[in-house]
């Protein structure tokens, strides 16, 4: 079945991106930071986060990029990263900044933190999370795109690996993630103040 693209206004239209029609503004449902924009597909697990950071100034792009995946990630999580890649700009990006992406495996402390996690029924074993690093240095900003993939089972294993437990790389959220990046277009340089 082919996933239906719309392109959405994200930072008030200031920037646009191609996401599946099902998926929906956060905000509609609860605060979301200024910096940040959160689309959720409609059965409530899989999630696109764009962020506009500050752009880290020492070391390199893939220094950066661990410096944000760090970020991200929980304290207590075990990190798996499968793989960095220097990946190619988006046509929306005239200036050619450097973008790289990081695929991750993610798995939380084996014993829930709260009782808001002991609460649900089917918690995820591991989440997957593809996240993409666009260096705008002229307008001293890290724009990240990120998809979190939560999974409660396996069904097969990785390229490579003979583990019937091995992670599962969705190619379809993998295919979402790739068309968001792709299709980013800034509309309104004004968005970023320098």
């Amino acid at each position: 079945m082919a996933i239906e693209y719309t392109k959405r206004a994200l930072w008030g239209g200031a920037i646009t991106v191609k996401i599946p029609s099902e998926y929906r503004d956060v905000s509609d449902i609860r605060q979301v930071p200024d910096h940040q924009e959160v689309w959720l597909s409609s059965t409530g697990t899989d999630s696109l986060t764009f962020d506009l950071l500050e752009r880290v100034a020492d070391g390199s792009d893939k220094e950066a990029l661990l410096y944000h995946f760090n970020d991200i990630v929980e304290a207590g999580d075990t990190t798996q990263i499968l793989e960095i890649v220097d990946d190619a700009t988006p046509a929306g990006f005239p200036t050619n900044p450097p973008t790289l992406h990081l695929s991750a495996l993610i798995t939380p402390p084996t014993q829930p933190t709260s009782t808001s996690t002991s609460r649900i029924i089917n918690p995820p074993t591991h989440t997957i999370m593809h996240l993409a690093l666009l260096r705008l240095k002229e307008q001293n900003t890290d724009l990240l795109v990120t998809s979190n993939v939560p999974q409660t089972s396996v069904q097969k294993p990785l390229d490579g690996q003979a583990d019937g437990n091995a992670p599962v790389l969705s190619d379809e959220m993998m295919g979402v993630w790739r068309e968001a990046v792709r299709s980013l277009v800034v509309e309104d340089w004004g968005l970023f103040v320098t």
